[in-house]
């Protein structure tokens, strides 16, 4: 097969031109697809799977129309530098109503390729090489590109639009012939092996450069993001400690600076000022990070349009940080004037109080629980084994007061126990420091646990006493069988 020879130059001017007209994309990423395997062959049903990954690569919405051909050979593959051999590959048919790339009309356009099964077998990569240059014509001539007609530029395109690992992967191929101890190394593609060597390297070269922009732009998103959430964090402890501080004043003289600080907390702009840079800043970074997300293709142009986000981005950070050390200055002039040993030791001793009654108050509902459905199995085995002469008055009001729904209101009470201990272990979770909280509302919880333990210690102690009536108003064969019934539980 007669081909072309290029220069590195030539090679070079046919790249940058693409550069101008379709620009670069991102590698493919197989670990995205752990189901493909250079090693395995392509059965014809999952054909259209493999042609998938390069279509929306391409971001081509077609419809890939496959025939399996016997009969078809193609001479998509070439002999280079002496060892290689033609072979067998796909075909791609370029319809000539072929839409314009991303219009309405490529959707679902049918595009038809013809295979020969035995292209299936030399494995998956090798095959996904073949499609990337097929399927980069469909792309080269929905675009309308000046080299749309050159397979050489087509070989660049596949490689420009991030099939390189593919390539790297599936371009040669190892054929033992059957009749004979030779090797042949078949080679796909119209580029030599020192032209796809340099065409790598290059390509490489424009798509670092794209990369570390976008890392760039990745990593400064990260710290504008780290340092809102500290200066939002920071924020809002500068001013509980400055609300906690003029309920708790200190009366030791303020030195002119710290007064400043202190004047400037006061003003309503101080906050305000700082929300609209965080706004501001969040805003900006979004306008940048957006339009990076969705976009596939990189051009020229785009170079000096991400160089200007990355100043953009940095400018950004670099205010947030100095305001995140005004703030956190503030913040340490504010504690300076607040006698923190003394009330983190307060506040340390209603945190211990309200976990120690919390933990009381659980282990009492889940023992009011337990004896209200004892109460209910008891009440049941009473109706059934209960003395033949009745109870005394004072028993028969308490068997009386039982029934009448004794234990739906006590579980209903036990829930609404429940919920208490609940909300008072949201208040806990709100209480991380001192000044999180006013320490009056720790004291209001601390006294609601004390009260409503002792409410629960009372009920434990009323159950027990219904639960003595019940029991000594069985019947003697009755309490024989009670005894060995709470035993069995």
């Amino acid at each position: 097969m007669q081909r072309n020879v290029f220069t590195t130059e030539e090679l070079k001017g046919i790249i940058d031109g693409l550069y101008k007209t379709i620009g670069i994309r991102m590698n493919v990423n197989l670990n995205n697809y752990p189901w493909i395997d250079g090693r395995f062959s392509v059965e014809q049903s999952s054909f259209c799977d493999i042609c998938k990954v390069i279509t929306d690569h391409l971001e081509l919405p077609i419809v890939v129309m496959p025939t399996f051909s016997q009969t078809f050979k193609t001479q998509g593959l070439v002999q280079n530098e002496g060892n290689g051999t033609l072979g067998i590959g796909a075909q791609i048919h370029i319809p000539g109503n072929l839409p314009y790339y991303k219009t309405e009309a490529m959707k679902n356009f049918p595009i038809a390729i013809t295979v020969p099964p035995e292209a299936l077998a030399q494995g998956q990569y090798y095959l996904m090489t073949q499609l990337s240059h097929e399927f980069s014509h469909i792309y080269l001539y929905s675009r309308r590109d000046p080299q749309k007609d050159s397979e050489w530029a087509t070989d660049l395109c596949a490689l420009m639009m991030g099939f390189t690992p593919l390539w790297i992967q599936g371009r040669k191929q190892t054929i033992r012939q059957n009749d004979s101890n030779s090797i042949d190394i078949m080679t796909q593609g119209y580029l030599s092996d020192s032209e796809f060597s340099f065409a790598v390297d290059y390509i490489n070269t424009l798509r670092t450069s794209f990369e570390q922009m976008r890392l760039n732009i990745s990593d400064l998103k990260n710290a504008i993001q780290h340092e809102c959430d500290d200066i939002s964090q920071y924020l809002n402890d500068v001013y509980l400690l400055h609300d906690f501080h003029y309920k708790h004043p200190n009366k030791s003289l303020m030195h002119k600076d710290d007064a400043n600080v202190f004047s400037r907390l006061a003003q309503p702009q101080y906050r305000e000022e700082i929300e609209t840079l965080l706004k501001d800043s969040k805003r900006d970074v979004n306008n940048v990070i957006t339009p990076l997300k969705y976009q596939k293709e990189f051009y020229k142009k785009d170079e000096k349009l991400m160089e200007e986000s990355c100043e953009l981005l940095k400018t950004i950070e670099e205010k947030l940080r100095n305001t995140f050390d005004e703030l956190r200055n503030d913040l340490n002039v504010v504690l300076h004037h607040i006698e923190v040993e003394y009330y983190t030791g307060i506040h340390i001793s209603r945190i211990k109080s309200m976990k120690k009654g919390i933990k009381a108050g659980t282990k009492l509902i889940q023992k009011l629980s337990k004896r209200i459905d004892t109460l209910d199995r008891t009440l049941t085995f009473y109706k059934e084994n209960k003395k033949v002469k009745g109870p005394t008055e004072a028993d028969r009001k308490t068997i009386s007061l039982i029934n009448a729904d004794y234990v739906g209101s006590s579980r209903a009470f036990v829930k609404k126990m429940q919920e208490k201990i609940d909300e008072i272990k949201g208040t806990l979770e709100k209480a991380r420091y001192f000044y999180s909280i006013d320490d009056s509302i720790l004291i209001a919880q601390v006294s609601e646990l004390e009260n409503a333990n002792n409410t629960l210690n009372y009920c434990l102690a009323e159950q027990e006493s219904h639960l003595r009536v019940l029991i000594r108003n069985l019947s003697f064969l009755g309490k024989i069988k009670y005894l060995l019934y709470r035993r069995l539980l």
